[in-house]
């Protein structure tokens, strides 16, 4: 873009996001055998618009809304339509400068700059399998297969030498044995929307929202000293930021603002150029480039910035922040991992092109200097576990559980995990070249 690369060096493409479309005055593709100048064998090339003598402007918008008889053929629950919602806008304008007489400022100095902006809002459906009422009050005597067979839970206060143990009666666990655990749990899980048993089928269906921003902007001036020295200077700044609200790795209640099973991601890009273009002869041109480009990223949860694992009355050794991973034998509440890369990369270029006769020279030298910072932190706020063995009851010849005793949920209810881990990776990565 104006001969600085906008590509992501993350993950190799172009980054996340791109200029606005108003603000591109020509571009170039170039599938393969590109320049010497370039460092990739195909190359897409960008060129800004500049201002002109005249004062030149534009404005467009364009809506979509499935709604109001223009719905979707798609169906995400057999009833439905899916929810799109969708707005582009922009403006654009450019023209002189008008400077004193004395700096003789018409035709000389020009200005240009455009806004591009998106809103986009989404619903995506879910479908997931989630505790019963029962199940949070510590009634445990709905556990039933699909062939009807149930599971009886088995109380581990009361284990003996040869590791029997009793029955809750009527497999209620005792209000008063219910852990504060259990009770947060159950504040931040929705309940059922149908009758379907959880552990037969999926009982809890939500549609939650997705949500799109961007926006884009460009500014740049051009000034000409004279009819064979011109500068150029460019801005560009744009940022895209999404979320979806659940249904990713867990079903939050709907309206939860820092909820798990949700996705986030944040994107900017800064870039910057000036060039400076010196006609010696008009068979031999010169064209020096100062350029900066940064983009950042940072993708995650909307749970990223809330300490979940104390708020939870879990361990939380490092102060992390985040949603700990849970799962039992059959339910889970889970998430992504926080990845964040801010790269920088900064260039200076500089190209002769000498025309004689039939022939065309061209000539130069590139440095860039780059500094990619990257942090991925994997489970540092924990992974736990809550599984059936301590409300199961003990077969003495296999070694192992009887079938149909004990559930995880049950455990759980009692605050007993079977498993709890921190992990300190400090995934810091930094970058020099």
């Amino acid at each position: 873009l104006d001969g600085v690369s906008i590509v992501d060096r993350f993950g190799g493409g172009m980054s996340r996001v791109q200029p606005g479309l108003d603000s591109v005055n020509e571009f170039r593709i170039e599938t393969a055998g590109s320049q010497a100048q370039f460092s990739r064998p195909a190359t897409v090339s960008l060129v800004t618009k500049s201002g002109t003598n005249e004062l030149h402007g534009s404005f467009f918008m364009t809506h979509r809304n499935n709604g109001g008889g223009l719905r979707a053929r798609q169906r995400q629950d057999g009833n439905t339509a899916a929810k799109l919602i969708r707005n582009e806008y922009g403006l654009s304008a450019g023209g002189p400068v008008f400077l004193p007489k004395f700096f003789d400022g018409r035709n000389r100095t020009f200005w240009f700059a455009a806004f591009e902006g998106l809103k986009q809002r989404e619903e995506s459906f879910y479908r997931q399998a989630v505790p019963t009422a029962d199940m949070w009050a510590g009634n445990f005597d709905n556990l039933l297969d699909a062939q009807g067979r149930k599971t009886n839970v088995y109380d581990p206060l009361t284990t003996n030498a040869n590791g029997l143990r009793q029955q809750f009666t009527n497999n209620q666990i005792p209000v008063g044995r219910i852990s504060p655990f259990y009770q947060k749990m159950r504040s931040v899980t929705p309940l059922p929307t149908n009758n379907i048993n959880p552990y037969v089928g999926d009982n809890f269906e939500a549609v939650y929202p997705n949500i799109n921003d961007a926006y884009k902007f460009t500014g740049r001036a051009d000034h000409r000293f004279s009819d064979s020295d011109s500068l150029m200077g460019r801005y560009t700044v744009s940022d895209r930021s999404s979320s979806t609200s659940g249904g990713r790795y867990g079903a939050p209640p709907l309206g939860m603002a820092d909820a798990y099973g949700s996705r986030r991601q944040n994107s900017r890009l800064y870039s910057a150029s000036l060039q400076e273009t010196h006609i010696f002869t008009p068979t031999l041109l010169n064209e020096f480039t100062a350029g900066l480009q940064r983009n950042t990223n940072s993708q995650g949860t909307l749970a990223d910035n809330k300490k979940w694992a104390n708020e939870l009355g879990l361990p939380n050794p490092f102060g992390a922040l985040g949603w700990p991973t849970l799962y039992t034998d059959y339910f889970g509440w889970d998430n992504d991992n926080r990845h964040d890369q801010n790269l920088t990369g900064y260039v200076l270029e500089d190209n002769l092109t000498w025309v004689t006769g039939k022939h065309t020279f061209k000539m130069g030298g590139k440095l860039r200097y780059e500094q990619n910072n990257t942090r991925e932190l994997q489970q540092a706020q924990g992974s736990n576990g809550f599984e059936s063995a301590w409300t199961a009851l003990y077969d003495a010849a296999g070694d192992q559980a009887v079938p149909f005793t004990g559930d995880g949920m049950a455990s759980m209810a009692l605050g007993l995990p079977t498993y709890l881990s921190n992990q300190n990776n400090r995934g810091y990565f930094y970058f020099r070249q």
